[in-house]
């Protein structure tokens, strides 16, 4: 999904903007860095029973009332707009191949960490959200946020792209 944005659009499709908007490319960067906070924020909730042997996966993730509201919000398809946290804002100029490297690369970290916690109860075990302190969701719930978040920004991303010219290459008149 997110490397097809960088193959189906030109580097001015990816790096144009509006004003005080961002680039499809600043989008993929802001994920790669948003993941990677929530993802270390998982991992260390999750570190001490990762040690442990025995299995206590309990059925599929549930998030609680609060945070199937915040996950909706966090949708694609909601109207609603966050500001986000300096933290991973990102920078002014997004380079589009190496925002999708790290993009690639911070995905690859969720993922490693889902595959390695496959066998703990997820609705058990909360984290401290990285941006809000004393907001805890659980590390199931976490998971479901990264993926809502990726849909919201790399959909965001191609309507930005969508919204950009295609520039013009000169011919040769060969």
């Amino acid at each position: 999904m997110a490397e097809s944005l960088v193959i189906d659009y030109s580097f001015s499709q990816l790096t144009g903007r509006h004003p005080g908007g961002w680039s499809a490319a600043q989008c993929l960067e802001h994920l790669a860095k948003t993941n990677l906070l929530y993802s270390s924020a998982i991992r260390d909730a999750l570190k001490p029973a990762m040690h442990v042997v025995r299995s206590d996966r309990r059925g599929p993730i549930q998030p609680g009332w609060f945070a199937r509201i915040f996950l909706e919000r966090m949708e694609a398809s909601s109207p609603s707009k966050f500001r986000a946290p300096d933290s991973v804002v990102p920078a002014p100029e997004a380079d589009p191949r190496a925002a999708l490297r790290d993009f690639l690369g911070a995905q690859r970290a969720v993922v490693n960490l889902l595959n390695e916690t496959k066998l703990l109860n997820l609705n058990g075990i909360r984290f401290k959200n990285p941006f809000a302190p004393l907001i805890r969701f659980s590390a199931g719930t976490g998971f479901l946020l990264i993926a809502a978040h990726n849909r919201r920004h790399i959909q965001q991303a191609r309507r930005i792209a969508d919204s950009i010219p295609r520039a013009v290459v000169a011919s040769s008149g060969r």
